[in-house]
């Protein structure tokens, strides 16, 4: 099972299109990266499980169950939109700390601008 090498913890496949990790995902973590030990991109934070609704369901608790677009998907957008991008081709593991420094590179901070009412 790989390990989402950004938060440390272990990852599966939830279909072709999403990989579904464990790593605790929280307002805002939307549309950060899914790293592997590499630091390459394996996917992209998309949601998380509604725990409360599973919960009347079946009456348990669901912890940490949270979804990733798989990076495949996200190839196939950005070569359907013709969008250059880059592909890492080491797989030596890095640090975390080296990770999170090769991660600045391409992350950036995408806020809604304020209402002016």
């Amino acid at each position: 099972m790989p390990m989402c090498a950004w938060w440390g913890h272990p990852c599966r496949n939830a279909g072709d299109r999403y990989l579904q990790i464990t790593a605790p995902v929280q307002p805002g973590n939307g549309g950060g990266p899914m790293l592997d030990s590499a630091g390459k991109l394996m996917g992209v934070v998309v949601s998380k499980l509604d725990a409360i609704r599973l919960t009347k369901i079946t009456g348990d608790m669901a912890q940490n169950v949270n979804f990733a677009i798989h990076v495949n998907v996200l190839r196939s957008f950005l070569d359907a939109n013709s969008v250059d991008y880059d592909s890492a081709s080491s797989d030596k593991p890095l640090a975390p700390t080296a990770i999170a420094e090769k991660a600045r590179g391409f992350t950036v901070l995408v806020q809604k601008p304020a209402a002016s009412w």
